[in-house]
Order: structure tokens, then C-alpha cells, then sequence
């Protein structure tokens, strides 16, 4: 029913299908949120930071993220009540060559939020949106039966810092 929806806006109201200028407005219809983030990061990234409050059963957008990015930490942020299969996870990160953190939210808390940062040196880059990390939200499209879920995101630049922001109690492994 959306993409009917959104293909009724484009049809009355066409000035607003395009984009003007740069925009940091994403969405998945005919490229996936990962690539539209991983294309602007530079060829090394130092941290990579991950919040969502749902997981693909095995771990396998998270995997392909590490895969594409390959930074040399992982931090990992758990709200409380956090959907993910335990033993896929731990299976992923042991695979990824980076140094883990694993952090959760102080107090213990349902985070809604679904963040994708990298830090780069000085520099940041925070993918922050609808999608979860599953492969049907990041690495999916939803047209052409992709099969993926219709997602929207901005992609902004920052700082490290800006990236880092999250307050949370860490737990290093």
C-alpha cells in the first residue's frame, strides 16, 4: 500500500519527486540504504557504531555491513528489549576482524533509535532512519521485487564526536 501511495504523490504532485540540489534524504526504492551510506565513507573507517532495536534473524546486515566497511572497531548499542538472535550475532562479530565494544543505554531503556555511524579520523558520517538492521531494511531495495521494506533515512556528515554522542555504559570484549 505505500509504494501505491507514493506512486499517487509523484503522479499529483510531481514537483516534489527528485531531488534539488544535494539532499541528505535517502531512500531504498532502487538502491539499498548500505550502499547509498557505504559509498561516502572513505576507504578507511575507524569506528563503525550500531543501534537498532530489531536484528535480522541471522545477523546477515550486520555482516554485510562489516563486510563493506570494515572498520577497525565495532561499537554496539542495546536498548532494553533489543530483538536479536544471540548466537548469530556472536557468530558475526567473532567473524569481523575489529576490535568490539559492546554498549547498552544507562538507564535500561527501549531505544527506538536506528543509527549506522562511522567515524573517519576527525570526521563522521550517521545513517539515521526507519530501517532496522535487517537486509530487508539496509541492503534491500523495495521496487523491481526486491522484496525489501520501503525505508527512509538521512545521511548526514558530522564530526566524530557528533557520531560518538550516545550516552551509555561500556562494556569492552
Amino acid at each position: 500500500q505505500l509504494p501505491r501511495r507514493f506512486a499517487a504523490l509523484r503522479e499529483q504532485c510531481p514537483w516534489m519527486a527528485g531531488i534539488i540540489g544535494a539532499s541528505p534524504f535517502a531512500v531504498n526504492e532502487r538502491q539499498p540504504l548500505l550502499d547509498q551510506f557505504a559509498e561516502q565513507l572513505p576507504p578507511i573507517v575507524d569506528e563503525l557504531h550500531v543501534s537498532a532495536p530489531f536484528y535480522d534473524r541471522d545477523a546477515l546486515a550486520l555482516a554485510e555491513a562489516l563486510g563493506r566497511i570494515q572498520p577497525k572497531e565495532l561499537h554496539l548499542y542495546f536498548g532494553l528489549g533489543t530483538k536479536v538472535h544471540g548466537p548469530s550475532l556472536a557468530a558475526v562479530v567473532e567473524a569481523a576482524s575489529c576490535q568490539l565494544y559492546v554498549r547498552r543505554f544507562d538507564p535500561a531503556t527501549f531505544v527506538h533509535a536506528k543509527l549506522l555511524g562511522a567515524v573517519c579520523g576527525s570526521e563522521g558520517l550517521l545513517l539515521c532512519g526507519s530501517p532496522n538492521l535487517s537486509r530487508a531494511a539496509l541492503t534491500l531495495t523495495y521496487s523491481d521485487g526486491a522484496h525489501g521494506n520501503c525505508e527512509i533515512a538521512l545521511i548526514r556528515q558530522g564530526t566524530a564526536d557528533q557520531v560518538r554522542a550516545p550516552r551509555s555504559e561500556e562494556h569492552t570484549s
